[in-house]
């Protein structure tokens, strides 16, 4: 960032960044990159790689993330995971590292980000590395749960669409009842969902975020106010919406003073879900 920055007069020697931030915008930049080419859209012209073929830059791109992902996680294993976790299936990883020579031979399901793999590879050449039990059995889970086929793809739409029904009865049927519900975060992922949902402070008071950059402000789209997690205390809601779902556990036990009041826990993903 610095060299950029830097001239004669003020900084002729500008220190290197960080490796961990120097991937951290490479994920960004292929992740933006790779959302912005649209495969129904024009060509790209001029392109002497792929000949135009944007199918084959968007598997470039995440291809990259992916091998970037695993060269972090040596050094920042965390930021690996984080990086990783977006692609969703061992069968989805395994193609991605066939096409570069290699094969999958191990894998580890981890808790973080309400579920991540943690896989192994090596070259197709390593006879040293035979296929482990736990890669068998996650592909063989996957195959039978149709994950190789798809038309299980196809039935994510009415899915989610089911999942918007079920929290948009809950909360007009809470606050038919004089409920007061309020979340608790300011995710990527909450704000999301609430923007898909159409929920604006008609259905939710406000939502806090122990961050105090997030308070004071508002979620972008449903402008629904954040605060931070005291004034839960001083209003005593019935419901607190878990918009960071995935953490709910966490958020649960560190929020449990509601329960002083009667109030209750909402989680909405995988299924609307209340927790005393």
């Amino acid at each position: 960032s610095e060299a950029l920055t830097a001239n004669i007069t003020n900084n002729v020697t500008p220190k290197y960044d960080a490796q961990k931030d120097i991937y951290t915008k490479m994920f960004t930049d292929l992740k933006s990159a790779a959302s912005s080419l649209d495969p129904n859209g024009a060509a790209i012209k001029g392109d002497i790689i792929f000949n135009g073929d944007i199918d084959k830059w968007k598997k470039t791109a995440n291809s990259l993330r992916m091998l970037m992902a695993l060269r972090l996680s040596k050094v920042y294993p965390n930021a690996g995971d984080v990086a990783a976790t977006e692609a969703e299936t061992f069968l989805a990883v395994e193609q991605v590292f066939a096409r570069h020579g290699m094969k999958l031979f191990d894998v580890e399901e981890l808790p973080t980000h309400g579920g991540s793999l943690r896989i192994y590879a090596c070259h197709n050449g390593d006879g040293s590395k035979s296929i482990g039990a736990r890669a068998q059995e996650l592909k063989s889970r996957e195959t039978q749960a149709g994950f190789g086929d798809l038309n299980h793809y196809l039935s994510f739409s009415p899915k989610v669409e089911g999942t918007k029904r079920k929290l948009l009865s809950f909360l007009i049927t809470a606050r038919q009842e004089g409920k007061r519900v309020v979340g608790y975060g300011a995710p990527a992922k909450g704000n999301t969902l609430l923007n898909y949902c159409g929920v604006r402070t008609d259905l939710i008071d406000y939502t806090v975020d122990r961050s105090p950059h997030k308070q004071g402000h508002f979620l972008p789209g449903v402008h629904i106010p954040i605060h931070a997690p005291e004034h839960i205390r001083q209003t005593r809601p019935d419901y607190v919406l878990i918009l960071p779902w995935n953490l709910r556990e966490e958020v649960m036990q560190q929020m449990g003073f509601i329960r002083e009041w009667g109030g209750k826990f909402v989680v909405p993903i995988p299924e609307v879900t209340v927790y005393p």
